[in-house]
């Protein structure tokens, strides 16, 4: 169910000039593991926060969507 609403925030996303990536971490105990970045395209910047000031992919699919929601 997860992976039909991601598909559906990256096409949200789009539509509003955002590319939404998920963090490419095999290991449960990494910091960002299972975490999501919505970058500008225009600018490649992320809109999140990063995660300790490093970790690019800091949001839940609940975060990003409500992101991209207001």
């Amino acid at each position: 169910m997860d992976k039909v609403r991601e598909i559906r925030l990256r096409r949200q996303a789009d539509r509003y000039g955002y590319k939404l990536t998920k963090s490419a971490r095999r290991d449960p105990k990494a910091p960002d593991y299972g975490l999501y970045a919505v970058l500008e395209v225009q600018t490649g910047g992320a809109v999140n926060p990063a995660l300790a000031g490093h970790w690019v992919h800091s949001w839940s699919l609940d975060e990003v969507e409500q992101f991209l929601t207001k």
